[in-house]
């Protein structure tokens, strides 16, 4: 995913604000999804089918456990504002859509989406996003305290779990195939790794 960046001289640092008036002004392309990073904003390219068909086997497990909990899961396109200094939502200078998110604070969704570190982010691997998610996206997650981040490779079959320790990323354990991911944030929560690639 490339930045586009809005004037010549590329200083342009775009914000929340700015991501709710994008179509108004001619930029972006209205009916193309964005996001921004630090003030940066990229173009999401449209899904495969094999990452749609991913995607909603992980999202139906996690909302047919979450059924009736405190924890909520939202699926793309969810946007989820992520301040970095307590700054108000129109000063907010990445605004992500992760194709999977688990909130267990109620105070941090609302009718925009959600504000701040969910407890889990998945991210499922396209080839346009690789950079994106196992770069840009895990050091975004990190910084502003995401519990758990899951990246989730169709092509090898497996999913990467980084564990956050309220200031980094310190471990990553790999589910492939024949295992079952498991989580500390959803007690009984069980997810049979080679079901959710068929």
């Amino acid at each position: 995913m490339m930045p586009l960046l809005k004037n010549t001289n590329n200083h342009h640092y775009y914000t929340y604000k700015d991501y709710l008036d994008f179509p108004k002004d001619g930029f972006p392309k209205v009916g193309v999804h964005y996001e921004i990073i630090h003030g940066t904003p990229y173009m999401m390219a449209a899904p495969s089918r094999r990452h749609q068909n991913i995607l909603g086997n992980i999202f139906n497990e996690l909302k047919n456990f979450l059924k009736g909990k405190q924890c909520k899961t939202f699926i793309s396109p969810f946007d989820v504002r992520l301040p970095i200094f307590n700054e108000e939502d129109d000063d907010i200078s990445s605004v992500v859509q992760p194709d999977i998110v688990v909130y267990c604070d109620p105070d941090k969704h609302d009718e925009k989406g959600g504000k701040g570190a969910p407890d889990i982010a998945v991210e499922v691997l396209s080839p346009s996003s690789i950079n994106m998610d196992r770069v840009r996206k895990l050091k975004l997650y990190e910084l502003v305290g995401v519990k758990e981040y899951w990246i989730v490779d169709g092509e090898e079959h497996v999913i990467e779990v980084y564990k956050h320790n309220g200031k980094q990323f310190y471990d990553c354990l790999y589910f492939g195939e024949a295992r079952t991911l498991t989580t500390s944030i959803l007690e009984g929560f069980e997810l049979k790794v080679s079901e959710i690639f068929v």
